[in-house]
């Protein structure tokens, strides 16, 4: 076998990390079947032909060892007393431990039973932009919202701050949270998944040849997205288009500082800090001034992502409350800075 196919077959459950017990350091590699797991996260491999070794090997260095070699060795494989021998080149050999087979944890798929079955999500292009889009407004830090909400076919994502709703063209509707870790994962080796299969458990991410097991990790009330954000109206500006000018404005500023002064008067928009200062004109005549400060990396995401912007408030106030962009696909709003 050479190297580039053998690293090829433990990309994916290379990837998959290990956590307090030590087994998790290890695959599990039997005749075609290969297992990778952190204790969270479970995943299974089936090849159309069995692996030349068997046995439950070392993950980091057996990584390390294909990194560092030529793709096009070609490599044979010898176990010795819970030992895999790698055999490359003329007499180089690399050992690496391993453990019994028995040793490996029980796979999770008697749990995802058919009368714990929700919904299957086709992971196509459509699903992957809009994930790749939602995700970015996820919290890192906050795990009531470290991750994507679905409700019906709306996508939403927030920190608290700042809320992206997108759509999907589904025919089912159904109401789930997906952490924002198995987004990342999904994302990263879309290539080799094509179906989610939500459980009330968790996750079932399905490919040709794998399958990966993700449990819910706690309980997620969707909150009434729709509701905040039907609470703003549009202050006078009205779809004003998103122009280069403008994006290479905010792109220079945020380098300066983390919030922005906004000054809106008849034609111009005053962009300015108390290092840079810019004015850009646009199409759009305002009647009345407004004023507000803003964050600049939430600024530069709306403008970067929308093709219109807009000034909002709420109720009958006359005053900015918020700031945000929008497409034919999806919108983003956050409030402004008083």
């Amino acid at each position: 076998m050479k190297a580039s196919d053998l690293k090829k077959i433990l990309e994916v459950p290379f990837s998959i990390g290990k956590s307090f017990s030590p087994i998790t350091e290890y695959i599990y590699v039997n005749k075609n079947v290969i297992k990778s797991t952190d204790l969270e996260s479970y995943l299974e491999v089936s090849l159309n032909e069995d692996m030349p070794f068997q046995g439950c090997v070392l993950k980091e260095p057996l990584q390390k060892f294909l990194n560092s070699i030529d793709k096009n060795t070609e490599l044979n494989f010898e176990v010795n007393n819970n030992v895999l021998m790698v055999l490359y080149g003329k007499k180089n050999k690399f050992s690496i431990p391993m453990e019994d087979l028995n040793n490996f944890p029980e796979s999770p798929v008697v749990k995802y039973t058919e009368n714990s079955f929700v919904q299957s999500l086709y992971i196509t292009q459509e699903v992957v932009e809009e994930f790749e889009r939602a995700i970015k407004f996820a919290s890192d830090t906050d795990s009531s919202f470290n991750g994507l909400f679905l409700n019906g076919d709306k996508v939403y994502s927030s920190n608290r701050e700042i809320i992206y709703s997108g759509k999907l063209e589904i025919e089912d509707s159904y109401s789930t949270f997906i952490p924002k870790n198995l987004i990342k994962y999904i994302l990263k080796f879309k290539d080799f998944f094509n179906t989610i299969e939500i459980f009330e458990q968790g996750f079932k991410v399905k490919g040709d040849l794998m399958t990966l097991f993700s449990p819910n990790l706690g309980e997620h009330k969707i909150p009434d997205f729709e509701e905040v954000l039907n609470n703003y109206k549009t202050l006078s500006i009205t779809k004003t288009q998103i122009t280069e000018e403008l994006k290479n404005c905010v792109t220079r500023i945020k380098q300066f500082d983390e919030v922005v002064n906004i000054f809106i008067k008849e034609k111009t928009i005053n962009i300015f800090t108390n290092n840079i200062n810019e004015v850009i004109e646009f199409e759009n005549y305002i009647s009345k001034e407004y004023s507000f400060k803003f964050n600049t990396n939430y600024l530069k995401m709306i403008l970067d992502m929308c093709d219109y912007c807009n000034i909002l408030t709420k109720g009958d106030l006359t005053q900015p409350q918020a700031f945000g962009g929008n497409t034919d696909k999806y919108k983003i709003i956050s409030a402004v800075i008083v």
